[in-house]
């Protein structure tokens, strides 16, 4: 290895270039993409423009659908309309709307837990070496086994 001013003001300059070309380049450049990248993911469909509607040919359309109705379907379509439910039905309808909303949650939050869990696995066994189980099974082989005489504990006495 290599020691002394030279290297180390090499390594500086090196070290200082390339912190403040991160910080004044490529991290501006990765959060306009992926501002970007997020705002045509998530943008809110385009409202088609007002087409211009003919008032007119609209109402005439809609007298003669109209027309066609006998009166006991005009009464009919009047007696239609609903009433509000009492107060009782409302209550129960409270009632089972914040049992669906705890359900959801409920259930979000058990997804959490379990893509948690998934995380947790995977990390825990990526970093798993192969050789783990060959080696455990070669301790046990010769210390709990005592198929090697010389170091198995099998022929230990307990003294009292």
């Amino acid at each position: 290895m290599e020691w002394g001013k030279p290297k180390s003001e090499e390594w500086l300059c090196t070290f200082f270039l390339s912190f403040f070309e991160s910080l004044c380049l490529v991290d501006p450049v990765k959060v306009v993409v992926m501002a970007l990248l997020f705002a045509l993911l998530f943008k809110k469909p385009t409202d088609v423009p007002n087409e211009k509607v003919n008032l007119e040919r609209l109402k005439s359309a809609a007298m003669t659908y109209n027309a066609g109705m006998t009166r006991d379907s005009q009464e009919m379509s009047k007696l239609g309309k609903r009433k509000p439910p009492s107060s009782k039905k409302m209550q129960k309808m409270r009632q089972r709307r914040l049992r669906e909303l705890q359900a959801y949650r409920l259930f979000f939050e058990l997804l959490l837990y379990l893509l948690y869990a998934f995380f947790l696995y995977s990390i825990t066994y990526i970093v798993r070496d192969d050789r783990t189980y060959t080696l455990k099974k070669h301790i046990e082989s010769h210390l709990v086994d005592g198929t090697n005489t010389l170091f198995g504990f099998s022929n230990a006495n307990i003294i009292t």
